[in-house]
Parts: structure tokens; sequence; C-alpha cells
């Protein structure tokens, strides 16, 4: 293969991780916004809980002094637990909203930390990976997209006589560590070419088309994590 083509192959590929490390950026920054949003309702949500017992505790004095002044009419004590069983209905629906906006919030949060978790993990050793720029190590480790050669180490960009061998991996929710991959190539025409993928994908031929009337490998290895995830996983 010419070695022109090769350095045209990773100056897109580099081109790609610095999108897509704009684009994790942008979606960072979306969840600190939305987690200020969260904390704010949250407090919103307390504020208004403590405020109803508040009433309620006034409420349950003034019934009581109503009770012990036969006096006063029945009608006006009946008032004040009609409102405090009012208050209590409005508490448990504030209650109930406070745990399911916690429990959204948290299983995003806790989807976001395991990529950070498993990209700590992932961290190769060694000087294979200096080839790689910052936006394609950044690109690789938040999409946990790892580009290797064989299996001699973890995350680089494999260039051999084989082609460009990209790995996915956490595409399946149920078996994160399984892995997906292509092996891509620029043939003789400066075409790319699609040398084998695993598993095999059903629109092979759609995404290739797609790739090289555009050339753009962004949306190549978009498509590609979506093909796999759509053909092979269950929790799509």
């Amino acid at each position: 293969m010419d070695a022109d083509y090769y350095s045209s192959a990773i100056a897109l590929l580099e081109n790609a991780a610095a999108e897509f490390k704009r684009s994790v950026d942008k979606q960072i920054v979306a969840f600190e916004n939305e987690q200020k949003l969260h904390e704010e309702t949250i407090r919103s949500i307390d504020e208004k809980i403590a405020a109803l017992q508040q009433r309620e505790k006034e409420l349950l004095e003034k019934k009581s002094l109503k009770d012990i002044d036969v006096s006063d009419k029945k009608k006006e004590a009946d008032k004040i637990t009609e409102e405090i069983n009012s208050l209590k209905r409005r508490e448990r629906e504030l209650e109930e909203e406070k745990e399911k906006r916690q429990f959204e919030f948290e299983e995003k949060r806790r989807r976001i930390a395991s990529q950070t978790d498993e990209l700590s993990k992932e961290r190769v050793e060694g000087d294979d990976s200096k080839e790689l720029t910052n936006g394609l190590l950044f690109y690789s480790q938040r999409l946990q997209m790892f580009l290797n050669k064989g299996s001699s180490s973890f995350l680089h960009l494999a260039i051999d006589l084989e082609g460009i061998r990209i790995t996915f991996r956490c595409i399946d929710r149920n078996h994160p560590k399984r892995r997906f991959y292509v092996v891509l190539k620029i043939n003789d025409e400066e075409k790319w070419e699609l040398l084998r993928t695993k598993p095999c994908l059903e629109n092979e031929s759609a995404l290739m088309k797609r790739l090289n009337e555009s050339n753009d490998v962004n949306s190549f290895l978009r498509n590609v994590r979506k093909s796999f995830k759509a053909q092979y996983c269950n929790d799509v």
C-alpha cells in the first residue's frame, strides 16, 4: 500500500476524533448543566415539602384546640381535617416526584461514570499509542472504541499489511466486553475498502458506498456502531 494512502487515512481518523471530542464535550457540559438544574429542582421540592409539613403541624395544633373548645362548630374542625389530608396527599406526590427524579438522574450518572471507569482501566502503558493524537486518544476512550494491531496493544491505530483495524467495545450492554471490529484499507484506486467485519454486517455495501461518496469517516464510524448494535444487541 502507498504510504500516502495510509497517511490520508490517519488524517481522516484524527479529524473524526476531533469532531467526536467536540461532540462529547458538548454532552458533558449539557450533563453538568442538567445536574445543576436537577439539584435546584430537588432543593425546591424539599422546601415545598418542609412548608407543607409546617402547615400540617399548625393545622393539627389548631384542630386540637378546636376539639377541646366544644363551643366551636364541628364544621371548622372538619375543614381543618380535610386540609390536612390534602396537604398529606400533596406531600406524598412531591416525595414520589423527588424519588423519580433522583432515580433517573442517578441512572444517567451511573452510565457516565461507567464510561469513565472503563477508559481509566483500559489505559495502555508504553510508547505504541504515542502515534495517536490527543484528539484520537480522547475519542477512542470516550466512545469505548479501541484501535489495535493484532493483540500487541490495547489502544492504538493498526497500520499493517492488512489495513486499519477498528475495534469497538461497550456496544452490547449485556456483554460490555464483547468486541466488534471492522478492517479497512484504501485500495489502489484511492477508495475505501472494507476487508471484513466481525461479526458480519448486513448493510456493509451501503455503509461503504456512503463512506466513499462522502469520505466522512466520522459518520461511517457512527453508522457502523449503530449497525452492530441494531443487528446484534437486544438492548436497543
